[in-house]
């Protein structure tokens, strides 16, 4: 076997690892999405989106995540409100479901 072709297949197996190793990390990402409503520290609601496995694992990365408030900034979050799974749940309160449907997300 001539050293180009080595080089070759050896460039192929290491193509062939990374895209295994990506793949994995894709893989890793849990299946659920959660939209949560979040007191902030600036005294505001804000809005924070969490992947998570269960919605109690949401609530908790919620609870000291950067929010992004209804004033248009970010503030970290310092309690959560509640948490949704999106799509096809909605938030209790009225107005913050009106702030959310109209975030850009």
């Amino acid at each position: 076997m001539k050293a180009h072709d080595q080089t070759r297949m050896m460039f192929t197996g290491v193509i062939a690892l990374l895209a295994l190793l990506a793949a994995k990390v894709c893989i890793a990402l849990p299946d659920n999405e959660y939209a949560c409503q979040v007191q902030t520290r600036v005294g505001v609601q804000g809005l924070v989106l969490v992947q998570a496995d269960t919605k109690e694992k949401a609530v908790k990365v919620a609870g000291g995540a950067s929010a992004l408030t209804a004033n248009g900034t970010h503030s970290k979050a310092t309690a959560v409100v509640e948490c949704i799974r999106r799509p096809g749940e909605t938030f209790q309160d009225a107005e913050f479901k009106r702030f959310y449907q109209t975030a850009a997300l």
